[in-house]
């Protein structure tokens, strides 16, 4: 039985090979015979024609590529913009913020820098930053001759310091690679650029730069654009360093670029986003008054976070007098339950995202019975909290009323009005009332311990951010220096944010330096958690990739 089959197999192999043969033949003979004529030209009319749309896309091609590169160097190496720039010039530029989803919505700051570059000179590149503060003058940063220096201005008198904290120094992280940058055709006509488009990729995002006629135009990274207001090619230097008695050499940050001009969304992380459908409200910390009507708390306090967190079904961000009223007040209590939680009082398919004293208050409302927690569908995330509060709280008695002039190169004048600007201080020299409720020995009226705090945190906290460097991004190098500055008076832990010492964050979850970790322990201060800077900008070694991103910390929380 086993044979026939496979006679029957190969029998009927044959009879198919015997079929086409047949086949083959038979139109072999009606093309010897001339019936296939037609077959024959339709066939060479097909490979003819074939040949011609080749030739035809490849001088196009060529003639689009030549057009494209027409006006620019030929060189057998990558052409950067430092090649195309005269050998020194200088640059001011104004500075603008814009909405990334709208870039002619612009609000002008108040900053203006100013750049020196020299090609053969050693350390060649030089860099000036004014940020106007009100009426109290500028503050002024210095990068030349590998030395940083910052004055601070107080009214009208004006200190200067050494600055060794240059791994993000405002916009100088950026302009510093500018002469990097390669030409791109990735397609930006939002940008508008009259000229030549060129770009450099850092890290986590690209810097476009328009040139034109061998002068920058403008440079865009991210949100924020530096209009040219001058630009020459004159070598005269106009950027000095003041003559100090000491040394301020600083370490250049390591740089990696890239020629790649593929955009990245900024803040992605790997995993897929899960979609929660939940509310997501925003807590703040001290220092907001919410009796302004002046007070947007999203841009002000929050700004980028909205786009971090796209797996909140909504964002509210509530306001709370924070100024006039501590952790403990009943007032803040009844207020956010009725907030967060509703009629029903208890807060329900919700993810809470409270800053430093915002824990406070919420654990607090949560001890007294005021609303409840439904830990099975909502999510609470602690944002450098002062669960054993600090001796901040305590030295800002001191801080608040310094007016006269100490040891070292900063004025006390200026931290007193820092910490003015960031409502810390009152206007007559003292701590605002709030901050009195988070020094370690404080004593609640309504019989609620630190301790109490701590144990409905370790019963309902999901996740939790602690910052350990006052200095912490820089991005804003301004409310950097205050925090700072502070550390000399302040006598806190030697591990903090400028307010919070790293002890008394971490009282629940096992922390990491991983920003995909629940429980993050980062290099930021206690301003920057918020996610109101973004993320660290400057390219940074391998092992420290994890610093400072306490936007993708948020974003990753998100993924599963």
């Amino acid at each position: 039985m086993m044979q026939d089959r496979v006679d029957l197999l190969i029998r009927g192999r044959t009879g198919h090979r015997q079929s086409f043969s047949r086949r083959f033949s038979r139109v072999g003979q009606q093309i010897s015979r001339g019936h296939g004529r037609e077959i024959l030209v339709a066939i060479v009319l097909f490979f003819v024609s074939v040949m011609v749309t080749t030739i035809i896309v490849s001088l196009i091609m060529r003639t689009s590529s030549s057009s494209e590169e027409e006006n620019m160097p030929h060189h057998s190496k990558v052409v950067r913009l430092g090649d195309v720039l005269p050998d020194s010039f200088k640059a001011e530029f104004k500075m603008f913020q814009y909405s990334s989803k709208n870039i002619s919505n612009i609000t002008a700051l108040n900053i203006t820098t100013n750049i020196e570059w020299e090609r053969k000179v050693k350390h060649g590149f030089r860099y000036m930053e004014k940020r106007r503060r009100n009426y109290r003058g500028d503050d002024v940063l210095l990068v030349a001759d590998n030395q940083a220096i910052i004055q601070l201005t107080s009214d009208k008198n004006a200190k200067w310091s050494c600055f060794k904290h240059v791994e993000n120094l405002g916009f100088f992280s950026v302009l510093r690679l500018i002469v990097n940058a390669t030409r791109t055709y990735y397609p930006k006509p939002e940008l508008n650029c009259p000229g030549h488009l060129w770009s450099v990729h850092e890290c986590q995002r690209d810097i476009f730069i328009c040139e034109s006629h061998k002068s920058i135009i403008s440079i865009h990274d991210g949100t924020l654009m530096a209009n040219a207001t001058s630009f020459s090619s004159n070598s005269t230097r106009a950027i000095f360093l003041p003559k100090l008695s000491l040394s301020c050499q600083f370490a250049s940050p390591e740089t990696e670029t890239s020629d790649r001009t593929g955009l990245k969304q900024y803040g992605d992380t790997s995993g897929q986003l899960n979609d929660s459908g939940k509310t997501c409200i925003f807590v703040h910390d001290t220092g907001i008054d919410s009796t302004s009507s002046n007070v947007d708390i999203e841009k002000m306090y929050w700004s980028n976070v909205r786009s971090f967190t796209p797996q909140c079904r909504d964002h509210r961000f509530i306001m709370l007098d924070t100024v006039n009223y501590g952790w403990d007040s009943v007032k803040l209590h009844n207020k956010f339950c009725s907030i967060v939680a509703g009629k029903a009082k208890v807060i329900k398919n919700t993810v809470i995202f409270a800053h430093s004293m915002g824990n406070l208050v919420m654990a607090a409302a949560l001890f007294q019975n005021i609303c409840s927690f439904d830990a099975k569908s909502s999510e609470w995330y602690a944002i450098q909290a002062p669960w054993k509060g600090t001796k901040f709280a305590d030295k800002l008695n001191e801080l608040c009323k310094m007016n006269k002039s100490t040891s070292g190169y900063i004025s006390p004048e200026y931290l007193v009005q820092g910490l003015k600007d960031i409502n810390y201080c009152t206007e007559d020299g003292n701590p605002v009332p709030a901050f009195q409720s988070l020094s370690p020995k404080y004593v609640s009226s309504l019989n609620i311990s630190f301790q109490d705090l701590i144990q409905v945190g370790k019963m309902y906290v999901t996740g939790a951010m602690c910052g350990y460097s006052p200095w912490g991004m820089g991005k804003n190098w301004h409310q950097s220096a205050v925090l700072l500055f502070t550390q000399s008076f302040a006598d806190l832990d030697s591990r903090n944010d400028g307010v919070v010492p790293e002890k008394s964050c971490e009282i629940v979850g096992n922390f990491s330096n991983l920003y995909t970790s629940k429980f993050y322990r980062t290099k930021v201060n206690h301003i920057e958690g918020t996610c109101r800077y973004r993320a660290t900008d400057w390219c940074k070694a391998w092992w420290k990739k994890q610093e400072g991103m306490p936007c993708k910390w948020l974003r990753h929380l998100g993924h599963s």
